[in-house]
């Protein structure tokens, strides 16, 4: 598999739009195919996952494209770079802002500059 980024796809089981992990950009190795909720976890949703055990990921750009990092219960002090998906639960709704990860579209003038 040489494509890295996460990808949507659609829930098997309840129909819901996801993202399909690829790859783990700090293991190197992948076990499974994780789906997470595409959507971008406040800083208090995120320490209330770590409470309850949800498993988080990190979506974060390298190299100019999308990768996603496993995160831990360990977490750094400071901010991480990127977004915070948790892993995708059926029937489960977050009151998080959507994410969004397609490049934005060339926009092309009407009349050539020349």
């Amino acid at each position: 598999m040489t494509a890295k980024s996460p990808r949507y796809v659609t829930c098997t089981r309840c129909r819901a739009r996801v993202l399909e992990v690829r790859d783990d950009y700090q293991l190197g190795v992948l076990i499974g195919t994780p789906l997470l909720d595409p959507v971008a976890l406040q800083q208090l949703q995120v320490v209330a996952c770590v409470i309850t055990g949800v498993q988080l990921w990190q979506i974060h750009e390298h190299a100019g494209k999308h990768v996603t990092s496993s995160r831990s219960r360990w977490w750094p002090r400071r901010p991480v770079d990127g977004y915070i998906a948790p892993v995708h639960r059926c029937g489960h709704t977050w009151d998080a802002p959507a994410l969004d990860l397609k490049p934005d579209e060339v926009v092309y003038p009407d009349q050539p500059p020349f």
